[in-house]
């Protein structure tokens, strides 16, 4: 069962496909209500680190944090060098990680989510993350500052949006961009946020792309994911403008430093409209150097019939950013 452990407290189920959600104990079977057993819940206890942890053997590090792939050492190892962070930056961000695949037993057989289509895919994700924002006391993600608390956090919905697409090429596997990197499709103007706060979207989009990562080997092949971001509005959708888009990209990107550092190799935002590209440049300024780079602006119109831009084609194919269209107008009034 793939579970959320916040706080010890207990509710029902959910979904299927991979959706139903438990908060449990994670030892005995009952819950104390010492604060200092509750604290202990999500919150990994570690021993000193022996030097070296940023620039030694990455078998030091898989040691401390057993339940973590060596993969998953080095990613967050060399993110944190290319930023030129510390190590007690690297260890606080693996405690981090650690406690948030706690949270949402992403280490279950069914959290894998092997046989389940991409729609399915996201579905497991948002379920989980509006039944943790309705219940969970804590940060939906360990770690994240500016998050709304508890009781400011606003989620309406009992289904978020589908806004994330993973294409297949006839052959079964996954469509990729022209330099052989998979890339995820994002509907941004399907963001509706009036219902649900950015971090409710965020926790879904980072829980999509952690099963994602297993299915493309992500972590195997070394390479990151590309995050193609369409700006473009669509007919019934929530079409929030653009500074309502960025404010909450910043948000997504500071969930992705702390869960997925080495897993996002672009991102890709489309069409910027003139007027409106000092608004994206700043946001760019806002994130970590190493990430900024890798943020890629294209500028054009953004309106509902508006084409994508022609530079895209730089980046995939045209028979797949034809898929990519018929997505986009498929989703139209839902």
């Amino acid at each position: 069962m793939v579970g959320v452990i916040c706080r010890r407290r207990s509710s029902g189920t959910l979904g299927s496909h991979g959706a139903v959600i438990h908060w449990q104990p994670t030892s005995g079977h009952g819950a104390s209500s010492s604060s200092s057993s509750s604290d202990d819940v999500c919150k990994p206890q570690l021993t000193s680190m022996e030097t070296g942890s940023l620039d030694g053997d990455i078998s030091i590090l898989h040691e401390e944090f057993p339940t973590l792939s060596e993969q998953d050492c080095a990613r967050f190892r060399e993110y944190t060098l290319e930023n030129g962070g510390t190590e007690d930056i690297l260890i606080e961000k693996l405690k981090n990680y650690v406690q948030f695949r706690k949270m949402y037993h992403l280490d279950s057989q069914e959290s894998f989510g092997v046989n389940c289509s991409d729609e399915e895919d996201w579905e497991w994700a948002s379920n989980v993350a509006i039944h943790a924002a309705r219940t969970c006391k804590e940060d939906l993600i360990p770690g994240l500052v500016g998050l709304a608390k508890f009781e400011d956090r606003l989620c309406n919905l009992d289904k978020l949006p589908r806004m994330c697409f993973m294409h297949k090429n006839k052959d079964g596997s996954h469509a990729a961009c022209k330099d052989g990197l998979p890339f995820i499709q994002y509907l941004a103007a399907r963001l509706d946020l009036k219902n649900a706060s950015g971090d409710v979207y965020a926790l879904a989009m980072t829980l999509y792309l952690e099963r994602k990562s297993r299915k493309v080997d992500l972590d195997g092949t070394g390479k990151g994911m590309v995050l193609m971001i369409d700006s473009r509005r669509g007919a019934g959708w929530p079409n929030h403008l653009i500074f309502a888009i960025v404010s909450y990209l910043k948000i997504l990107t500071s969930a992705f430093v702390q869960v997925h550092p080495g897993r996002s190799a672009k991102f890709i935002i489309y069409p910027v409209p003139y007027a409106l590209s000092y608004v994206v440049k700043v946001f760019k300024r806002w994130l970590p150097p190493a990430f900024a780079e890798n943020v890629i602006l294209l500028n054009g119109s953004d309106g509902i019939k508006d084409p994508a831009p022609k530079k895209l084609v730089k980046y995939v194919d045209e028979d797949i950013l034809e898929k990519m269209e018929e997505t986009r107008f498929l989703n139209y009034n839902k």
